[in-house]
């Protein structure tokens, strides 16, 4: 019943407060404005996504009181990234002040909800790695490196929340899953779904579309990092750390795909484009839809690798050469997408003359 009543309450509140935040974000200027570079939409956008999901989350939660410390410093450090992200949303802060909130919220999860890597799992097949006075300086990088991958990767509508739904939904599916897990697991995925509907245009929302923001792209990171950490480590967990990887793989590589390209073209690392993955595809399919579906589609075949190798004890020696290889695989195709979107865009033009034809024939029969 727990359950159930904090799936109810989150989704409740996650709605409401889309719902009321919706004419403020107007009048405070909360906006994402078109400027006919990287933001094609035709209007202004409300950036609430964020803030609806985090009270949605606090709502769900309170069925599960007195919520332990680690819990406690859990939301404080969640909600010290929605306040972050909701103030750079409105008045762009720097980004070392980012980095700064984003750490700080890093060591919170560290030191006060007491979650760390204490090992990377039996990749190399000589025992597991243990990492020692090396967990908290890797765990912060690991925690930092997720919040800003979930940023990097919010550039379509549907995909930070579709990658954050296929992930903490596969985790919930595993035998085992521990109760304390669920008091933060159960209300985000709860909170998440009243986003995705307005997100995406869902149910007769089509005229009040709202975007996460840079709040809600860094909570989900954060709160996927978290997820990610406690059913990795220790006796209990659900699945060793290289299975992790698969989980979170897509944002992980279009992270580190797009810093190692910027860093070859001599540009900043954070300096916001439009080569992302998905921008790739968009030129390539042509539909933000048909795109969406593709990514989360594969997010989906990886998350059911995933649940397999953890269902029939796969080696993580195997699955951690398969992701190697799935890299090298990765980041020797993205440095052919721009000719493939060339290709495309010549193929595309080669074909709309014979299409048109063919309705001018079928309208005049």
């Amino acid at each position: 019943m727990l359950v159930v009543a904090s799936i109810l309450s989150s989704a409740l509140a996650a709605w409401i407060l889309l719902r009321g935040l919706y004419p403020l974000s107007y009048r405070i200027g909360l906006l994402d404005r078109p400027d006919r570079k990287r933001k094609r939409h035709e209007r202004p956008v409300p950036l609430i996504g964020g803030i609806a999901i985090y009270g949605g989350i606090l709502a769900g939660s309170l069925w599960w009181l007195p919520l332990s410390s680690s819990h406690l410093f859990m939301l404080l450090g969640a909600g010290l990234l929605v306040a972050l992200g909701a103030f750079d949303d409105r008045f762009k802060l720097g980004v070392g002040v980012r980095f700064l909130g984003q750490s700080m919220s890093a060591l919170l999860m560290i030191f006060g909800a007491d979650v760390q890597l204490d090992s990377f799992g039996n990749l190399l097949g000589n025992g597991p790695v243990v990492l020692g006075a090396l967990a908290v300086p890797l765990t912060l990088i690991a925690i930092v490196g997720m919040i800003n991958a979930f940023n990097m990767i919010d550039g379509m509508d549907g995909l930070a929340g579709g990658l954050t739904l296929i992930a903490l939904g596969s985790l919930l599916m595993l035998p085992g899953v521990p109760g304390t897990s669920l008091i933060l697991l159960v209300p985000l995925c709860a909170a998440l779904l009243p986003f995705m509907v307005y997100n995406l245009g869902l149910f007769g929302c089509a005229g009040r579309k709202v975007f996460l923001g840079d709040s809600g792209s860094m909570l989900l990171g954060y709160l996927v990092a978290w997820a990610m950490i406690v059913s990795s480590q220790g006796s209990g967990s659900l699945m060793t750390p290289v299975l992790a990887l698969w989980l979170v793989a897509i944002p992980l590589l279009d992270t580190l795909g797009t810093i190692a390209r910027r860093i070859r073209r001599g540009t900043s690392p954070f300096e916001a484009d439009n080569r992302h993955l998905h921008h790739y595809l968009l030129r390539i399919l042509g539909r933000p839809k048909t795109v969406l579906l593709a990514i989360l589609a594969c997010a989906a075949f990886m998350a059911s690798i995933t649940m397999l190798a953890a269902l029939r004890s796969v080696h993580d020696v195997i699955l951690f050469y398969l992701f190697v290889i799935t890299w090298c695989i990765y980041f020797a195709a993205l440095g052919r997408l721009p000719g493939l979107v060339r290709w495309s865009r010549r193929a595309r033009r080669r074909i709309a003359p014979r299409m048109e034809a063919v309705a001018r024939e079928t309208g005049s029969s």
